[in-house]
């Protein structure tokens, strides 16, 4: 696997991640990991549907695109709550 090759999605998650932000502000954990469990059951209905109901391939593309910018907030907001842990005022 070429990493470079991947270095676009990233971005493109990150500058999805900022705009759910900017939609959505700051969200909690629980709160991200429910979004991602309903990302996450799009994405495999895509992919079904692509395989085998001639669904549209590139909506697989899209669902992941949503699920990962969810991955990188989610990333942020347990970063953000072990931070105030640390500083001892709770997240």
């Amino acid at each position: 696997m070429d990493p470079d090759r991947y270095g676009d999605h990233e971005a493109a998650w990150r500058e999805r991640a900022a705009a759910n932000l900017d939609e959505w502000g700051l969200q909690p954990p629980k709160d991200l990991a429910l979004a991602m469990t309903e990302e996450l059951g799009e994405l495999t209905q895509a992919l079904l549907e692509a395989r085998h109901e001639d669904g549209d391939p590139e909506a697989i593309a899209e669902e992941l695109d949503d699920l990962m910018a969810l991955g990188y907030q989610f990333r942020a907001a347990i970063d953000r709550e072990r931070e105030g842990a640390d500083r001892g005022d709770g997240g």
